[in-house]
């Protein structure tokens, strides 16, 4: 997701979404880009959680800093890439499709097309 601060100044974030029948009560996720293994723990409160008509979800969102762009650059350079949502008692597994690795370029590209800076990239 692209956002403009308060100067016009676009900003990259990022979502991490789980959705399903069941809670997992993320915690954290671990992400598996080919040998590449990342993780990332939000603190406390910082993952949502909602439902509606027996389906649930947690999503986590946060500005793009280095370490998550990173991330973003492995899932797309890679052959394969699993995101666990993992909580204390459960997990979720699933596998970037191709679409979606290009959608995450795509979006790199919309953000640097719509005068978004590396900058960001360094904090």
């Amino acid at each position: 997701m692209i956002s403009k601060n308060k100067d016009g100044v676009p900003v990259l974030f990022v979502r991490f979404l789980y959705n399903g029948d069941d809670w997992v009560f993320i915690n954290k996720y671990i992400i598996k880009a080919d040998d590449s293994t990342f993780e990332v723990t939000p603190s406390y409160g910082e993952i949502t959680k909602d439902n509606d008509y027996g389906e649930v979800w947690e999503y986590y969102s946060a500005v793009v800093d280095k370490n998550i762009h990173e991330i973003i650059q492995a899932v797309i350079s890679s052959k394969k890439t699993i995101i666990r949502s993992q909580g204390d008692d459960k997990r979720n597994d699933r596998t970037v499709t191709t679409a979606e690795k290009k959608a995450l370029q795509t979006m790199l590209d919309a953000f640097k097309a719509m005068g978004g800076s590396d900058v960001q990239f360094t904090l």
